[in-house]
C-alpha cells in the first residue's frame, strides 16, 4: 500500500508505505521525480515525510531507482523519516554513514510529530497542509487496513 498527499505551492509531501507493490514503486518515483521539480517551482525547499508502516527493504532494482531519484538535480529535500522503533532508526542511521551524502537533508524521527517539529525548524514556518495531510493519510489508512498508522 502506497499513501501519499503532495501540495506544490506549499512544497509539501506525505508518504506512506506498507509493503508496497512494485506500481505503487514506480508510482512514488513518479512523485520523487516531480518533487526535484518543486524548489525551482515555488521557490520553497520542499518538506517530505515518510511513514512506514512496515518496513521492507526494497530489492536491489528499486534502490538504485531510489539513488537515481534523489541524486538527480534539483532533488533537495528536508526528508523526515518516522521509524518508531529506535533499533530501525539506528540502523539507518549508521546507513548513511557509509553512503555518499546525499544532497537533501534527512533525519530518523520516533513519531510524526517529531517529523513535523523537524521539518518545520528546517522550513522556519508553520507547515499546515503538512499536517492536514497526516491527519488524512491515517484516516485512510485506518480505512484501507483497519489498522493503525
Amino acid at each position: 500500500m502506497y499513501i501519499h498527499r503532495h501540495d506544490v505551492p506549499e512544497a509539501v509531501a506525505v508518504w506512506l508505505f506498507d509493503r508496497p507493490t512494485v506500481e505503487e514503486w514506480e508510482l512514488h518515483f513518479e512523485h520523487l521525480r516531480e518533487l526535484a521539480t518543486w524548489s525551482d517551482r515555488t521557490g520553497k525547499r520542499a518538506c517530505a515525510m515518510i511513514l512506514n508502516h512496515h518496513f521492507e527493504r526494497p530489492d536491489a532494482v528499486r534502490r538504485a531507482e531510489l539513488a537515481k531519484c534523489t541524486e538527480a538535480p534539483g532533488y533537495d529535500p528536508f526528508v523526515a523519516f518516522v521509524a518508531p522503533n529506535a533499533a530501525m532508526r539506528a540502523v539507518l542511521t549508521m546507513f548513511t554513514w557509509v553512503q555518499k551524502t546525499p544532497k537533501y537533508e534527512l533525519d530518523f524521527v520516533a513519531t510524526s510529530r517529531d517529523g513535523v517539529t523537524w521539518l518545520e525548524e528546517k522550513r522556519g514556518a508553520r507547515l499546515e497542509k503538512l499536517r492536514e495531510f497526516l491527519t488524512e493519510i491515517r484516516v485512510d489508512f485506518r480505512r484501507v487496513s483497519g489498522a493503525r498508522p
